[in-house]
């Protein structure tokens, strides 16, 4: 809290984002969090990564709604996958397709001014087309504001990448590429390119113009904002694709990404 009063007052943020990968393990720890927040009377907003299971416990116990009372506007939810299968093979067996849908539903319904985002798992070692179809198809019935379709991303330390290693899978191990856009392996079915073609198909067939004016026009103005961001974000990556294909030795491709200036700083 003493760290958010610095950013608030002396450098006058008004939206922060938690990176934590799971921000609602104890819902007291949140429930403390949310009323000291709330006490203060900022006019901040805040994003956070949440776990699906995690959200509907708080729900029920009551967290949810001072965590939304406090400024919470943003949620990133791991849904990973249309496939329970998977997720056990994973050792994610928390997450779940009902549990998913569940979600969604009840932040849909109950907390309206909370931006949606999901994301998934695409490129991982059976993947066809065809199942990549099934996560766009799951996304869709899940409407979140915002689906992220990620490629496989074997960073080391974990069981993926030990396996990824010993049996040769990886293409790329130049861990700049390691984005979670760029696939760095392929699957038994598609070549890399494969797989980074089919994440722009499925991007594509989730956004839409009736998707954009759903967002630029809410009610909310967290979410204008954020729609509004992102169209500048598009034509900077359209502008950027140009001299790219002008000049392709002038930079790094990736998948909808542009490098900044001060990264390599």
């Amino acid at each position: 809290m003493e760290e958010i009063d610095i950013l608030y007052k002396q450098y006058d943020k008004k939206c922060l984002i938690f990176t934590d990968p799971t921000f609602n393990v104890d819902p007291g720890w949140s429930d403390e969090f949310a009323q000291l927040l709330i006490s203060r009377r900022y006019s901040l907003d805040w994003f956070a990564f949440m776990r699906a299971d995690f959200i509907l416990r708080d729900h029920k116990n009551g967290v949810m709604d001072k965590l939304v009372k406090s400024g919470l506007a943003h949620l990133c939810i791991g849904v990973e996958r249309a496939e329970d299968d998977q997720l056990g093979d994973w050792k994610k067996k928390f997450y779940s397709s009902n549990r998913s849908v569940e979600t969604f539903q009840i932040l849909k319904k109950h907390y309206p001014r909370v931006f949606r985002q999901a994301t998934f798992i695409v490129g991982e070692r059976d993947e066809t087309r065809e199942s990549m179809q099934r996560q766009l198809e799951f996304a869709k019935l899940l409407d979140p504001d915002y689906p992220a379709f990620h490629a496989l991303t074997p960073f080391p330390g974990t069981a993926v990448y030990d396996e990824a290693r010993a049996k040769g899978w990886l293409e790329i191990e130049d861990f700049d590429y390691f984005d979670l856009n760029t696939p760095v392996m392929r699957s038994e079915t598609l070549t890399r390119d494969e797989i980074e073609t089919e994440i722009a198909r499925l991007n594509k067939g989730y956004v839409s113009l009736p998707w954009f004016m759903r967002g630029i026009l809410s009610r909310e103005k967290y979410r204008r904002n954020l729609y509004t961001w992102w169209l500048l974000v598009t034509m900077r990556i359209f502008a950027a694709s140009l001299v790219r294909f002008q000049n392709p030795l002038t930079g790094r491709n990736y998948t909808g990404l542009i490098e900044p200036p001060w990264y390599r700083t």
